[in-house]
């Protein structure tokens, strides 16, 4: 009995203390003291619900959410916030149980506020759960966010009905690789074990977020992002290249050359009675050279990257050109006596990295396709200043994987750039057909045309049949 009644006693002092910080809260708010993540946490810790729903009400757009999200981290205090709010999803959150008319009247503000942010806070606990939410969210047509409750089914199974977790980029090659089915420890192996622990984490990720197929085609268009379309709309990549069918109408201008597909010969065309040359290309409004040419705006620049796609239905017209393996192999052909320092010390530099060297001299395939045995061989034979280590010897797949990112060599010759382009006007060449550059996700075929800005994009071609 005495026990009973020291419990009670507890439970009223407990009570008590939370009612006196509500006020005190309360108290702060209205003398213009901004909510923080700070008052959130003394909430949580203090297990007062009322406080909590308080700040929810009265947070500014970011702390709202971050108070949304901090709960999570409590998941006792979580289920108690559940006795409140019902956790189905229906065009935002579904009320349907309320301790008081006060928390109704609270809540129904809150689901409001929640609505017009596109959350939805949820159980995702099988297949059907997400493709429910999945059917909900095509119908809604615009990007939306998700806040799984504790975790989700499966994140491939999330992925797979246009779910995408917020904590990762997801056009890195690990996250690709694990999309495409590739084994944990064969991931850990080409990466490392912290990434592998964080797409296994990925089952508790408590942000995702939905995009239309709108959406993942205007990044596609803008920042060469293929991923979302190989698995939602598949016609939307080339397909040898994987890269996103791009019409380059950012590129148009009023004035644009047409031509039928039968007017061109032997990649020749006619413009206004004069025969040109031309090369399918695309290019994309980033990430051409690691962006080079899109960082410092007002910038000028010598010159105009694209790459080189057969499917493509943009051509390039241009009159002279010369082929090479890459800017290093162009830049060694093209230069003369005096060229300048720079230049030179990144010819001397590229020339001492054995890995950079391999890949030019065809010890290293054309496509830098390796299989984890061929990789081990290859760096136990071939050591480099900075040799990578080998994160793990347990293997399941032993498919071939691009190394050009691994072994360090992606953009290592962006520094030739604009001397490669001004070599190329000296020697009155339109273009520079690259035939191996050594890409972010594989091996590539890029054309650099050394003439101004302006008139390269005039000299783009459209096929219009």
């Amino acid at each position: 009995m005495e026990r009973r009644e020291e419990k009670k006693e507890t439970q009223t002092k407990r009570e008590t203390a939370q009612s006196q910080k509500l006020k005190q809260m309360k108290i702060l708010t209205k003398n213009g003291t901004d909510i923080n993540i700070q008052h959130f946490k003394g909430a949580v810790r203090d297990r007062n619900i009322d406080a909590f729903i308080y700040l929810l009400e009265h947070a500014d757009d970011k702390m709202f959410i971050g108070g949304i999200v901090y709960v999570y981290h409590d998941q006792h205090f979580l289920y108690q916030i559940l006795n409140i709010i019902d956790p189905l999803i229906k065009d935002g959150i579904l009320l349907t149980t309320f301790k008081n008319l006060n928390a109704k009247d609270l809540l129904n503000n809150l689901m409001t506020k929640i609505k017009s942010k596109g959350i939805a806070i949820l159980n995702l606990k099988s297949e059907a759960d997400i493709s429910k939410l999945s059917d909900i969210y095509v119908s809604q047509a615009k990007d939306l966010y998700v806040y799984p409750i504790e975790y989700v089914y499966d994140p491939i199974i999330m992925i797979k009905y246009g779910f995408f977790p917020l904590s990762i980029d997801t056009n890195e090659d690990y996250f690709i690789d694990y999309v495409n089915s590739m084994p944990i420890d064969t991931i850990e192996f080409w990466y490392n074990k912290s990434i592998a622990n964080k797409l296994l984490s990925l089952i508790r990720e408590p942000r995702w977020i939905y995009k239309t197929l709108e959406t993942h085609k205007r990044n596609g268009i803008e920042l060469a992002i293929s991923l979302p379309l190989i698995l939602y709309a598949p016609e939307l990549v080339y397909k040898q290249s994987k890269r996103p069918v791009n019409d380059m109408s950012l590129f148009r201008g009023p004035l644009i050359n047409k031509v039928k597909r039968s007017d061109i010969i032997n990649n020749t065309i006619v413009l206004s009675d004069e025969q040109w040359k031309v090369i399918p290309v695309t290019r994309y409004a980033s990430g051409m050279s690691k962006g080079l040419y899109f960082t410092e705006i007002g910038t000028e620049y010598c010159g105009t990257f694209y790459y080189y796609e057969p499917e493509s239905t943009t051509l390039l017209a241009y009159k002279t050109s010369e082929s090479h393996f890459n800017k290093y192999t162009a830049v060694k052909a093209l230069l003369d006596q005096g060229t300048d320092v720079d230049t030179m010390n990144l010819l001397n530099q590229l020339a001492n990295n054995r890995y950079f060297m391999a890949f030019v001299s065809g010890v290293l395939p054309k496509d830098l396709m390796l299989t984890p045995t061929e990789y081990i061989s290859f760096i136990t034979q071939n050591p480099n200043i900075e040799n990578p280590s080998i994160q793990s010897d347990i293997i399941s797949d032993n498919s071939k994987h691009y190394v050009g990112t691994i072994l360090s060599l992606y953009a290592l010759e962006d520094g030739f750039d604009q001397p490669l382009c001004e070599l190329g006007r000296d020697k009155n060449l339109s273009i520079i057909i690259l035939e191996s550059m050594i890409g972010s996700h594989q091996v590539v075929t890029e054309v650099l045309d050394t003439r101004p800005r302006e008139e390269s994009f005039r000299s783009l071609v459209y096929i219009v049949d």
